[in-house]
C-alpha cells in the first residue's frame, strides 16, 4: 500500500527513534540487516530552472539524495556480510523530461552512489544496485505530472500503459 508523509514527520519521527536508541534496540533484538530498499522520493511540479526556489531544490535533494545517502551509510554498518542493498532511481536519468531539472539530477546522484556503495560494501559480498523504473502512478507522479504527460508517456510504450507500485516492487 502507498502512504505519504510529510517531511516534518519523517524527521519527527527519526529524531524520536534516535533519542529512544530504538535502532540499537531493533539491532539487538533482531540482529543486522540482511537487505535494505531505498524507496525515496520527492518531487514537485514540473516548471522550468528560473522558476525552483532554493527551498524546493532543498526539499527534493534532501529526500532523494541525503536520506538515501545516510541510509545507505547506516546500512553498510548495520548489515550482515553478502547482504543485498538496492537503491530506487527513475527513468528520468537516462530519459530526461523537460521541468524536472531538480528531480532528475537527484536520482542520477542515487545511481552514482550505488556504483560508489558497491565498491565500498563489496568486500563484504554487500551487493549495491539501483533500479530505475519508468513513470509509475504513485501519488507523488499524480501530485507533479499532468494528465496529458501521462498519456503521452502511455502513447510512448509498448503496452501503452504506466507503471504501477506493484510492478516495481515485483522487479525488486
Amino acid at each position: 500500500p502507498e502512504f505519504r508523509l510529510s517531511n516534518e514527520i519523517v524527521e519527527k519521527t527519526i529524531e524520536q527513534i534516535l533519542a529512544l536508541g530504538i535502532d540499537v534496540q531493533c539491532e539487538k533484538e533482531l540482529g543486522k540487516l540482511d537487505i535494505f530498499i531505498a524507496n525515496a522520493g520527492a518531487n514537485i511540479p514540473r516548471k522550468p530552472i528560473f522558476e525552483h526556489s532554493e527551498a524546493d531544490f532543498d526539499r527534493v535533494c534532501g529526500v532523494n539524495f541525503k536520506g538515501t545517502y545516510f541510509c545507505v551509510k547506516e546500512c553498510g554498518l548495520r548489515m550482515n556480510d553478502n547482504g543485498r542493498i538496492v537503491l530506487i532511481s527513475s527513468s528520468s536519468v537516462p530519459y530526461p523530461v523537460d521541468g524536472h531539472s531538480v528531480y532528475s539530477p537527484t536520482k542520477a546522484a542515487v545511481e552514482m552512489l550505488a556504483h560508489d556503495a558497491a565498491l565500498e560494501y563489496g568486500v563484504r559480498g554487500i551487493t549495491v544496485n539501483s533500479v530505475a523504473p519508468g513513470v509509475t502512478l504513485t501519488h507523488m507522479a499524480k501530485d507533479v505530472l499532468s494528465p496529458e504527460f501521462i498519456q503521452e508517456v502511455k502513447e510512448g510504450t509498448p503496452l501503452k500503459k504506466v507503471g504501477l507500485p506493484k510492478d516495481v516492487a515485483q522487479a525488486v
